[in-house]
């Protein structure tokens, strides 16, 4: 597994998230570094607030804690003090799972996220 692919709430392509290290299948937390990337699918979606988010953060390697069992792989990414993002996906390339960009303020982004 080299990531995740990040999409619209819709399942549109936003960007990616990408992990560097080798995939490993054991359970518990497993830090990571890790970058975004914004290649929406369309050019209406770089508006959205997923893609001016990844944009932000583009290129900026971030620590990721990934853990899984066999159903489910869980990513937390603390951006900042205030902002992290976090995933849940389906250990499955067919099904898509939940992403959320959090903040201490209690703003959040909702999107869909996939196994790459």
């Amino acid at each position: 597994m080299a990531g995740f692919s990040l999409q619209t709430l819709e399942g549109e392509l936003i960007g990616f998230l990408l992990l560097a290290g080798k995939e490993s299948r054991e359970e518990g937390a497993n830090p990571r570094d890790c970058v975004f990337m914004s290649v929406p699918s369309k050019g209406e979606l770089i508006e959205h607030e997923l893609n001016l988010f990844l944009t932000e953060f583009k290129a900026t390697e971030f620590r990721c804690t990934l853990s899984n069992n066999d159903e489910t792989w869980k990513a937390i990414i603390p951006i900042n003090e205030a902002v992290q993002v976090q995933l849940n996906c389906p250990n499955s390339k067919e099904q898509s799972g939940t992403l959320w960009v959090i903040d201490s303020n209690s703003y959040s982004i909702s999107g869909r996220c996939q196994l790459l």
